[in-house]
């Protein structure tokens, strides 16, 4: 008399379904995680027609079904499988794994803002905590804010919607305009997000420009000194590089860490301080007629483009 082994059926219909999808996958260069981890209730579904099936269409008058230690195995497999899948949905677990993923990389870029200021501005100050900062000088009396990168997500739509999070608070307290870099949405461990960004800003030459730069991300600056016509403080806990256009009349100062150095092509007039494990660093550009000070955490680089 010919018994039937629960879960054989089940087992042979999945291999194949999977194998299908599997192949596509490749074919069409495509991830299904997403879709496969949707339909794991089709699995309890299987193995319940097959139960069924087989009693039902069973020629026998007392058709038996039999449950060895494989077969007994394989349904607890399963039935453990399914309450594991249902649990991992139901607290957010398993969507975000899909999502991981089904994710790749995407260029992203920020529109370019424009933002106005009035003539009894007499200085700037930026406080940036999110991304990479590039600073350059501009001609004109306007703040142009711009930027690029690289967003982990599904698809190019949900990239440029990180994106979008992003801008600057601006707050204008007397004479000084305070400018916020917003933080952007971070991808770290199974999170979607922004992986790396570079903020460029543009300030007018002719302003009084102090720029603060915290966070735990990226924390390099690159500083493009040309055109300066008045006094900038830089203060970083990361790395800053400074591109000095030959002809300006800076005199540069800096201070960071004994751990870190004063690096660059210019020859810096060096100062240890022992006591407070300190370097600093100056150096006359010109006629020194402007300062740039800065003080920072990590190395900084001050190299003349010529």
């Amino acid at each position: 008399m010919r018994q039937w082994r629960v879960g054989s059926f089940s087992m042979g219909i999945l291999l194949i379904t999977l194998g299908i999808i599997l192949l596509f996958s490749i074919w069409k260069d495509m991830v299904f995680i997403g879709g496969i981890l949707k339909l794991w209730p089709i699995i309890l579904l299987i193995l319940g027609i097959e139960v069924l099936g087989s009693l039902y269409f069973s020629k026998e008058a007392n058709p038996k079904i039999e449950y060895d230690l494989f077969s007994i195995f394989m349904t607890i497999m399963i039935i453990v499988f399914s309450m594991g899948v249902y649990t991992l949905t139901s607290i957010g677990i398993l969507p975000i794994i899909s999502n991981v993923v089904n994710s790749e990389n995407y260029e992203v870029k920020l529109a370019q803002e424009i933002i106005h200021i009035d003539d009894k501005i007499e200085k700037i100050v930026i406080n940036s905590a999110a991304c990479g900062l590039e600073l350059g000088t501009t001609h004109d009396k306007n703040v142009i804010v711009t930027g690029r990168g690289k967003a982990l997500a599904t698809s190019q739509k949900e990239a440029n919607g990180y994106v979008k999070q992003s801008g600057v608070i601006k707050n204008q307290v007397g004479n000084i305009l305070y400018l916020d870099i917003v933080e952007l949405p971070r991808a770290h461990n199974l999170k979607l997000g922004i992986k790396d960004f570079q903020y460029r800003i543009f300030v007018p030459n002719e302003k009084q420009v102090e720029i603060k730069k915290s966070g735990y991300y990226d924390r390099s600056m690159d500083i493009s000194v040309k055109d300066i016509e008045n006094n900038w403080v830089i203060t970083s806990n990361g790395e800053v590089r400074l591109n000095i256009h030959e002809g300006e009349d800076i005199a540069v100062e800096a201070i960071t860490d004994m751990q870190n150095e004063l690096k660059g092509n210019i020859e810096w007039e060096r100062i240890e301080d022992t006591e407070k494990e300190q370097i600093k660093g100056k150096k006359i550009i010109g006629e020194g007629k402007y300062k740039l000070q800065v003080f920072g955490n990590g190395k900084i680089e001050a190299n003349i483009i010529r």
